[in-house]
Protein backbone atom coordinates (compact mmCIF):
# COMPACT_ATOMS: atom_id res chain seq x y z
CA UNK A 1 0.00 0.00 0.00
CA UNK A 2 0.86 3.77 -0.67
CA UNK A 3 0.17 7.16 0.20
CA UNK A 4 0.17 9.93 -0.54
CA UNK A 5 1.20 13.77 1.28
CA UNK A 6 -1.48 15.09 2.96
CA UNK A 7 -1.05 18.16 0.96
CA UNK A 8 -1.76 16.03 -2.07
CA UNK A 9 -5.40 14.53 -0.94
CA UNK A 10 -8.33 16.88 -1.05
CA UNK A 11 -10.85 14.61 0.58
CA UNK A 12 -15.24 15.35 1.19
CA UNK A 13 -16.92 14.97 3.27
CA UNK A 14 -14.28 14.30 5.72
CA UNK A 15 -14.50 14.55 9.71
CA UNK A 16 -10.77 13.57 10.58
CA UNK A 17 -8.97 16.56 9.00
CA UNK A 18 -9.17 19.16 11.75
CA UNK A 19 -11.17 19.02 15.12
CA UNK A 20 -13.71 21.89 15.58
CA UNK A 21 -17.43 20.79 16.15
CA UNK A 22 -16.52 17.14 15.92
CA UNK A 23 -20.71 15.82 16.07
CA UNK A 24 -21.81 18.42 13.48
CA UNK A 25 -18.91 17.00 11.66
CA UNK A 26 -19.87 13.60 11.85
CA UNK A 27 -23.65 13.76 11.19
CA UNK A 28 -22.54 15.71 8.33
CA UNK A 29 -20.25 13.50 6.70
CA UNK A 30 -22.05 10.58 7.05
CA UNK A 31 -25.65 12.31 5.51
CA UNK A 32 -23.78 13.86 2.72
CA UNK A 33 -22.18 10.22 1.98
CA UNK A 34 -25.65 9.03 2.15
CA UNK A 35 -27.09 11.85 -0.19
CA UNK A 36 -24.67 10.71 -2.88
CA UNK A 37 -24.86 7.02 -2.47
CA UNK A 38 -28.35 7.58 -3.05
CA UNK A 39 -28.08 9.46 -6.10
CA UNK A 40 -25.83 6.98 -7.72
CA UNK A 41 -26.17 3.33 -7.90
CA UNK A 42 -22.14 3.21 -8.14
CA UNK A 43 -19.99 2.90 -5.61
CA UNK A 44 -16.89 4.19 -6.94
CA UNK A 45 -15.99 6.13 -10.53
CA UNK A 46 -13.76 8.37 -11.81
CA UNK A 47 -15.17 11.80 -11.99
CA UNK A 48 -12.14 13.44 -14.36
CA UNK A 49 -8.43 13.80 -15.20
CA UNK A 50 -8.07 17.55 -15.62
CA UNK A 51 -6.15 18.13 -19.02
CA UNK A 52 -3.15 19.23 -17.54
CA UNK A 53 -2.15 15.71 -15.68
CA UNK A 54 -2.13 18.08 -12.91
CA UNK A 55 -5.26 15.81 -10.54
CA UNK A 56 -7.31 13.35 -11.03
CA UNK A 57 -10.80 13.15 -9.37
CA UNK A 58 -13.11 10.10 -8.24
CA UNK A 59 -15.85 9.46 -6.09
CA UNK A 60 -15.44 6.08 -3.51
CA UNK A 61 -18.60 5.33 -1.33
CA UNK A 62 -19.78 8.79 -1.95
CA UNK A 63 -16.45 10.24 -0.82
CA UNK A 64 -15.27 12.74 -3.28
CA UNK A 65 -11.28 12.50 -3.63
CA UNK A 66 -8.88 15.12 -5.56
CA UNK A 67 -4.77 13.29 -5.76
CA UNK A 68 -1.90 14.82 -7.34
CA UNK A 69 -1.82 13.11 -10.42
CA UNK A 70 2.32 13.04 -11.23
CA UNK A 71 2.70 11.98 -7.37
CA UNK A 72 0.30 9.26 -7.53
CA UNK A 73 1.33 7.59 -10.98
CA UNK A 74 5.44 8.39 -9.18
CA UNK A 75 4.61 5.15 -6.72
CA UNK A 76 3.86 2.81 -9.24
CA UNK A 77 6.58 3.31 -11.81
CA UNK A 78 6.51 -0.52 -13.35
CA UNK A 79 3.21 -1.13 -12.44
CA UNK A 80 -0.19 -1.67 -14.81
CA UNK A 81 -2.72 -0.70 -12.62
CA UNK A 82 -3.47 1.90 -9.75
CA UNK A 83 -6.23 1.17 -7.51
CA UNK A 84 -7.77 3.52 -4.66
CA UNK A 85 -9.09 1.91 -1.73
CA UNK A 86 -11.23 3.36 1.33
CA UNK A 87 -12.22 1.93 4.27
CA UNK A 88 -15.60 3.20 6.38
CA UNK A 89 -16.34 1.98 10.09
CA UNK A 90 -18.92 2.78 12.72
CA UNK A 91 -17.01 5.22 15.28
CA UNK A 92 -17.49 5.24 19.14
CA UNK A 93 -20.19 7.80 18.16
CA UNK A 94 -22.15 5.40 16.18
CA UNK A 95 -21.36 7.12 13.05
CA UNK A 96 -20.52 5.83 10.10
CA UNK A 97 -16.89 7.08 8.85
CA UNK A 98 -14.00 7.23 6.49
CA UNK A 99 -11.14 5.33 8.58
CA UNK A 100 -7.65 7.02 7.83
CA UNK A 101 -6.44 9.85 8.82
CA UNK A 102 -3.75 12.77 8.47
CA UNK A 103 -0.63 10.77 9.19
CA UNK A 104 2.76 12.26 10.26
CA UNK A 105 3.74 12.78 6.49
CA UNK A 106 0.53 11.33 4.42
CA UNK A 107 -2.98 10.93 4.01
CA UNK A 108 -4.17 7.59 5.59
CA UNK A 109 -7.96 7.45 4.56
CA UNK A 110 -7.29 6.64 0.95
CA UNK A 111 -4.58 4.05 -0.06
CA UNK A 112 -3.14 3.08 -3.08
CA UNK A 113 -1.86 -0.31 -4.88
CA UNK A 114 -1.10 -2.16 -8.33
CA UNK A 115 -3.61 -4.75 -7.71
CA UNK A 116 -6.71 -4.89 -6.14
CA UNK A 117 -6.87 -4.62 -1.88
CA UNK A 118 -8.25 -7.65 -0.19
CA UNK A 119 -8.04 -9.18 3.49
CA UNK A 120 -9.03 -9.15 6.87
CA UNK A 121 -11.07 -6.04 8.09
CA UNK A 122 -12.10 -5.14 11.89
CA UNK A 123 -15.76 -5.97 12.62
CA UNK A 124 -17.76 -3.71 11.17
CA UNK A 125 -15.95 -2.21 8.41
CA UNK A 126 -16.49 -1.86 4.49
CA UNK A 127 -13.64 -1.79 1.80
CA UNK A 128 -14.26 0.03 -1.13
CA UNK A 129 -11.93 -0.82 -4.12
CA UNK A 130 -11.53 1.62 -7.33
CA UNK A 131 -9.17 0.76 -10.34
CA UNK A 132 -8.69 4.58 -11.30
CA UNK A 133 -5.66 4.01 -13.75
CA UNK A 134 -4.52 1.43 -15.90
CA UNK A 135 -1.08 1.55 -18.41
CA UNK A 136 -1.74 0.94 -22.20
CA UNK A 137 0.64 1.32 -24.68
CA UNK A 138 2.84 2.59 -22.09
CA UNK A 139 0.70 5.56 -21.25
CA UNK A 140 -2.06 6.17 -18.29
CA UNK A 141 -5.51 5.89 -18.64
CA UNK A 142 -8.65 5.69 -16.96
CA UNK A 143 -10.55 2.32 -17.20
CA UNK A 144 -13.53 2.77 -18.93
CA UNK A 145 -15.77 0.64 -16.81
CA UNK A 146 -14.53 3.54 -14.20
CA UNK A 147 -16.00 5.99 -15.67
CA UNK A 148 -19.82 7.51 -15.79
CA UNK A 149 -21.70 7.02 -18.77
CA UNK A 150 -23.75 9.89 -20.27
CA UNK A 151 -26.17 8.72 -22.81
CA UNK A 152 -28.42 11.90 -24.36
CA UNK A 153 -30.13 13.67 -20.60
CA UNK A 154 -29.85 10.09 -18.87
CA UNK A 155 -26.94 8.49 -17.09
CA UNK A 156 -26.18 4.99 -18.61
CA UNK A 157 -26.29 1.94 -16.43
CA UNK A 158 -26.68 4.42 -13.23
CA UNK A 159 -30.12 4.56 -11.94
CA UNK A 160 -30.83 7.79 -10.41
CA UNK A 161 -34.86 7.83 -10.62
CA UNK A 162 -35.78 4.54 -9.25
CA UNK A 163 -36.78 3.79 -13.08
CA UNK A 164 -39.15 6.32 -13.42
CA UNK A 165 -38.11 8.36 -16.10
Amino acid sequence: MAYLASGDVTVFPSTVRGNTQRSARLISEENLVNIVNKLVDKDAFVISQDAGLEYLEFIVNGYYFKVNYSKLIQLFPSSNDIYASIITGVNADNYTVLIGQDGQSSYEGVSFSSSEPAGELQSGQIRYNLKILTKLGGNWTIPKESLIKLKGFRIQDINVDGGEI
